[in-house]
């Protein structure tokens, strides 16, 4: 058998060959390719986890204040402000290392045990880094911290309440805190600025109908209002309770009572002026409320009567709302029915008889 280029029997060996060396060659590039991905995988390693060279920064580090306690206790001294409030650290390690610590591994302070005196002063401040990376860097270095002469004040407390619901006819009364001012200890320059301590009561949108005591916690505030917030204020009362009274009010309509003896059919018609008169109060003791009397009427009252409003006697707690100094009664008394007098029949008298002759002569003989 000839091959295609003219020569027996070369053409299909050849062939063959060629076949089972390309197979061949196919195996054995898998190996090659997985040892470079292995190669390719611990380079990876190498460069990103092992090596100690990575450096990464942490901000929005809170720079705690040390010694503040100290420093009132031991002199008139407070802090008041400051400049910074958080630092920045860079660390160095591992990529392993740093992967596996946040910013809230870290520390930083300053200490303020050691001013003397009220002013500006520039204090050091001072990191804390985890023990499996290396401080390299961190700002600022310092901050500058404000203080002045410690004071003590009594500042009123007043009460706000918030969030609520109620009906119309609903309405807060009095708002009584436990205690009726509070105790303020800080640097001269804050604790001057709070005109007041507000207990903030926040109902969270709760329908109200009935008086309550709620526990508030104080807020600080200046003659404008704004709060007056400041780490270095202490007071003796942080919570309060405020009692807190519900008012309701309401329509009353007004009435009159017979007098003894007097029945109601001796009275033709009262009428009363005003017709109703507004009452506030407990909300429990108006709702059970529905008139009130105003006035004894009897047989013999005139047909006015003025009743001072001042007089009424109202169940303990209520008071009246909005209401005339007097209230008028008009009564119209039932007419008086007369019955017709029956005279008794005329009597018409006989003349006596007269007695004749005859017989007068025989009664005389």
């Amino acid at each position: 058998m000839r091959s295609e280029n003219g020569f027996p029997g070369t053409g299909g060996a050849s062939e063959k060959k060629k076949g089972k060396n390309g197979f061949c060659g196919k195996i054995m590039l898998f190996p090659r390719l997985f040892c470079l991905l292995i190669a390719f995988v611990i380079w990876i390693y190498v460069v990103n986890i092992s090596t100690d060279d990575y450096e990464k920064t942490f901000t929005m580090i809170d720079i705690n204040v040390e010694g503040a306690e100290a420093l009132t206790s031991m002199s008139d001294i407070s802090i008041y402000d400051r400049s910074e409030g958080m630092v920045s650290i860079t660390v160095s390690g591992t990529r392993q290392d740093i992967s596996e610590i946040d910013a809230s591994d870290f520390i930083a302070y300053i200490d303020v045990s050691g001013i003397s005196e009220a002013g500006r002063v520039d204090v050091p401040v001072k990191v804390s880094v985890p023990e499996t990376v290396s401080l390299v860097s961190f700002s600022p270095s310092s901050i500058t911290v404000y203080t002045d002469v410690k004071i003590t004040r009594e500042v009123p407390v007043s009460v706000d309440i918030s969030s609520y619901s109620m009906a119309s006819n609903y309405e807060f009364g009095a708002a009584v805190p436990e205690t009726g001012s509070v105790s303020v200890t800080g640097p001269a320059a804050v604790v001057g600025r709070i005109a007041e301590a507000s207990a903030k009561v926040d109902l969270n949108s709760q329908w109200v109908t009935s008086s309550f005591v709620h526990n508030a916690g104080l807020v600080f505030l200046d003659a404008s209002g704004a709060e007056v917030s400041s780490k270095f204020l202490t007071s003796d009362v942080t919570q309060i309770d405020i009692d807190v009274s519900v008012i309701m009010t309401a329509e009353l309509r007004l009435t009159y009572t017979l007098d003894t003896g007097t029945d109601a059919s001796d009275i033709q018609s009262v009428r009363i002026s005003p017709q109703t008169l507004k009452v506030a109060g407990d909300p429990q003791t108006v709702s059970s409320m529905t008139r009130l009397s105003v006035v004894t009427v009897g047989k013999e009252s005139p047909s006015e009567i003025t009743v001072d409003v001042s007089s009424l006697t109202l169940p303990s707690g209520l008071e009246f709302r909005d209401a005339p100094e007097k209230i008028t009664v008009y009564v119209v008394p039932a007419p008086v029915v007369t019955e017709p007098v029956t005279e008794p029949p005329a009597v018409t008298e006989q003349p006596p008889e007269e007695t004749s002759p005859e017989e007068t002569d025989a009664t005389e003989e």
